[in-house]
């Protein structure tokens, strides 16, 4: 998996069966000095672990016991 979080990118390894995505628990990332480091460190929460997921043609929901997280193309 690859994520832009603001000024940085992060990868790191994933699963997925059936509707469920489970994100490596730890995520690579640049360490750019972003003036919004606590967003950063708050989206890589709840992208890190396992979801459950909902999709359509352009919109992946994301959801788990730490949130939801939808994501547009």
């Amino acid at each position: 998996v690859v994520a832009r979080v603001d000024c940085n990118t992060c990868t790191g390894t994933f699963t997925a069966s059936g509707d469920t995505l489970a994100i490596g628990s730890t995520l690579a990332c640049t360490r750019a000095a972003c003036a919004t480091a606590g967003f950063e460190s708050a989206v890589l929460t709840l992208l890190s672990g396992e979801h459950q997921t909902a999709s359509t043609l352009h919109n992946l929901t994301l959801s788990s016991s730490r949130g939801s997280m939808l994501l547009q193309r």
